[in-house]
């Protein structure tokens, strides 16, 4: 789809199972070559899924955050907005 992209960044889970030499399976082997050298693989944490992570964050926000409804879209916005800064600033850490 991408054919000029330089690079491929690609987030796997971090199970054995998933492998660059699939694409080999997929496509002729220049081809397969070419997409492999292309990519960046990021693993996901071995005890957390990134889904994990944002469900997580999507609860906290819920209850530091959005425990009620907001009727207007711009102060829903300035609202996540001052809680995202406000959480980035005390660099909350997940522990796992």
């Amino acid at each position: 789809m991408y054919l000029d992209a330089e690079k491929i960044v690609l987030v796997m889970d971090n199970l054995n199972t998933h492998k660059p030499a699939f694409f080999y399976k997929l496509y002729p082997p220049k081809e397969a070559r070419r997409i492999t050298k292309k990519l960046e693989i990021h693993y996901t944490p071995k005890y957390g899924s990134c889904l994990d992570i944002a469900e997580i964050e999507l609860n906290v926000m819920i209850r530091q955050c959005l425990s009620r409804r907001t009727a207007e879209i711009v102060l829903l916005r300035g609202e996540l907005s001052a809680w995202k800064t406000e959480r980035n600033t005390l660099a909350t850490k997940q522990v796992f």
